[in-house]
């Protein structure tokens, strides 16, 4: 089932969906293509976001975060992600973040941060808290 969240009047509106099981299994896909595109570029890479929590309505985007090493240069990073046909949008309104998105809607976000960072640690935090507090998961 599908939900319509709108902010003001609509297009503006936010979709929301049921969780879907087969969210893990379409960031697992693109996680492929990802380092396949990387190369041998140091990266991690970790489904993050409203997907990646197992019973939460979500927006039916998948939200990746890619962490490459502190030191390294951005750019052959971005350079690659947008062989995939991944919009690149810079920070995006948050320092130390290098924001792309694909699709038309948008299917896919990523998060491309320094891999260690307070950035990479507090979208895993976020996510594991809700995925270890079904509490959690139904209070947001």
């Amino acid at each position: 089932m599908e939900y319509y969240i709108f902010a003001g009047s609509p297009p503006h509106g936010v979709r929301l969906a049921e969780y879907n099981p087969a969210w893990p299994a379409a960031f697992s896909l693109e996680c492929t293509r990802i380092r396949a595109a990387l190369g041998d570029l140091t990266a991690e890479i970790e489904h993050v976001g409203s997907t990646s929590v197992p019973g939460l309505i979500a927006k039916p985007v998948i939200d990746m975060l890619v962490g490459r090493p502190a030191d390294s240069d951005a750019a052959p990073y971005i350079d690659a992600l947008q062989s995939l046909e991944y919009e690149y949008r810079g920070e995006s309104g948050i320092p130390g973040r290098h924001y792309f998105r694909r699709g038309r809607p948008h299917t896919h976000h990523l998060h491309l941060v320094e891999h260690g960072g307070t950035l990479w640690w507090d979208h895993l935090r976020f996510r594991d808290r809700l995925r270890a507090d079904s509490a959690l998961v139904t209070e947001y």
